[in-house]
């Protein structure tokens, strides 16, 4: 095979490096955290374990008031692996026969061979904890505008290196504008992309249009052990599928693993439960072909039953394969190249509101958060136009 130039590398890396940007984008837009919700059939308060036989409506959709003060640690794990592979029918081979005719090796049948001829991997650890305030909700109660006071905001890399994001002491401010796109700004100055891509991986915002409660939570109130399918057609009209254009099947189920109370005597609903989106189409560029794509989502959900005080908790694992490929080994050439992307994403949040707190001095007339610029209409990727998926989120400009 012959040599990959410079120009041509460099093609291959842009066309790995925009999709798997844009599956990130996608993801940053559907992350979501629990938090407090109110319905439930049960008391969400107890000095003992519930009653036996209670149901209740668990929540799975943080839900705030504009105001609220709570204490925030959030981690996040990233680990991308791009590869582009080629395939390529070898001819039958040739050896000279041995005595009985035969040659030593050789196949009558024409054989595929597998070359990887470009990869790259990333990977880093995301540690953010901050006492926050909510600045602006949504009529959901979901958030739209928080300022935090940072505590710690730092990216942990394989090789032991540690990027400090933002120090102790910091003002981060962030806001869902109204065209979907997260705005993040330290002490009032837009961030880079870069690190608004970190950040967007441990400060997840709300949604006006939907929650996590209607797409993946119970119809009607459950008992401890009670399982339940996700809602398959409000999540394929919702932002987890216009996140990941061509999504034709959602597909899960979740699950009231118990009700239990906390130390204050808070009762505290866990929810565990899987589903994955699947027949989406890659952003590859029009010459490459996409092909079957999924997304799968691993969840746990720890939250009060009824608003106020206490401890909101999630974990969420995400799994993105995307998949394309260019030739084929039905054609003449007989080769085909496999762009082949593979992102985990492990995700845990954790909120915790308490009576009584005092807004921190910082916080009080935080800095606005600025506008971003108006976006590219498109990206390009090896010379032709990339056309970002509907819903997804976009990074900060520099």
């Amino acid at each position: 095979m012959t040599a990959r130039t410079p120009a041509k590398a460099d093609r291959i890396q842009k066309t790995l490096a925009l999709v798997a940007a844009s599956a990130l984008l996608a993801l940053a837009g559907c992350g979501r955290t629990a938090a407090p919700g109110a319905g439930n059939s049960a008391s969400g308060t107890a000095s003992a374990n519930p009653p036996a036989n209670s149901k209740y409506t668990p929540r799975l959709t943080a839900r705030f008031e504009a105001g609220e003060i709570f204490d925030y640690h959030a981690t996040a794990s990233l680990d991308s692996t791009m590869r582009v592979l080629v395939y390529q029918v070898q001819a039958a081979s040739a050896a000279p026969a041995d005595g009985n005719g035969t040659a030593p090796g050789a196949t009558d049948q024409p054989q595929v061979t597998e070359r990887v001829v470009d990869q790259n991997h990333e990977s880093y650890l995301m540690d953010f904890s901050a006492n926050g305030t909510a600045k602006a909700v949504y009529p959901n109660g979901t958030l739209r505008e928080v300022a935090y006071l940072v505590r710690r905001c730092e990216a942990l890399y394989e090789d032991g290196h540690r990027e400090i994001l933002a120090p102790p002491g910091t003002v981060l401010g962030v806001r869902k504008q109204d065209d979907g796109r997260l705005a993040f700004a330290l002490d009032g100055k837009l961030a880079d992309s870069a690190t608004a891509n970190k950040l967007s991986l441990v400060v997840q915002m709300g949604n006006p249009q939907e929650t996590d409660d209607n797409l993946l939570g119970p119809p009607a109130p459950v008992a401890p052990g009670d399982s339940w399918p996700v809602n398959e057609q409000a999540l394929l009209q919702s932002g987890y599928a216009a996140a990941y254009p061509g999504t034709v099947r959602a597909v899960g189920k979740f699950q009231l693993e118990n009700v239990l109370p906390d130390d204050q005597g808070h009762l505290l609903s866990i929810v565990s439960g899987t589903f994955a989106l699947q027949g989406m189409h890659p952003p590859f560029p029009p010459q490459v072909e996409p092909l079957p794509s999924v997304v799968n989502f691993q969840m746990s959900v720890t939250a009060p039953l009824v608003p106020g005080p206490g401890r909101n908790e999630v974990e969420l694992k995400t799994l993105i394969h995307h998949e394309g490929r260019t030739g084929s080994l039905q054609d003449a050439a007989q080769t085909e190249t496999h762009f082949d992307i593979n992102i985990v994403v492990d995700q845990h949040a954790n909120y915790h509101v308490t009576p009584g707190q005092t807004m921190p001095p910082a916080l009080v007339d935080s800095p606005p958060v600025p506008e971003l610029p108006p976006p590219a209409p498109n990206a390009e990727m090896n010379g032709a136009p990339l056309v970002k998926p509907p819903g997804a989120e976009q990074p900060a400009a520099p």
